[in-house]
């Protein structure tokens, strides 16, 4: 290239996202050599579903499941509102195109049922209860799952 100001721009690969800058300006000298690099990283999925009475028990719909941040804070899409997602008529829930990181999901049972288990294993479950997850890079977590009496 003869010298000059230039602008180095990456193509997004799809399923991922930049951690540096799409563009870097660069000015070049005669006899000149540049090296620029960029940093993206593989966004990964965290899936489930909600069931009743057992993890074979019959599908619920329409239970409103929530992704959080590490401190229990909800994560915000680009328009700033809460991620959240609706279990489908299999019970059925996804949260796609996630960047690496810690996470919780919580479900919010309805009012006629009690939560009984979900997939942390933990200490008895309580109504509303919260699930944590560290996702790696380009991992999809599947089976975070639900039950409810």
């Amino acid at each position: 290239l003869p010298p000059g100001d230039y602008t180095v721009v990456q193509s997004l690969p799809s399923g991922y996202q930049a951690v540096t800058s799409l563009s870097v300006p660069v000015t070049l000298i005669a006899g000149d050599l540049q090296t620029v690099n960029f940093v993206d990283e593989q966004l990964g999925s965290i899936s489930g579903s909600v069931f009743a009475e057992s993890l074979t028990g019959s599908p619920m719909d329409n239970i409103l499941i929530e992704l959080l941040d590490e401190n229990g804070d909800p994560v915000l899409d680009d328009n700033l509102d809460p991620i959240i997602r609706l279990t489908d008529t299999n019970g059925a829930y996804s949260f796609a195109d996630l960047p690496p990181g810690s996470y919780q999901i919580r479900q919010t049972v309805p009012s006629t049922h009690l939560a009984i288990d979900d997939i942390d294993g933990g200490l008895l479950t309580v109504n509303g209860d919260v699930t944590p997850i560290l996702l790696s890079a380009g991992a999809d977590i599947t089976n975070q799952d639900f039950v409810n009496a």
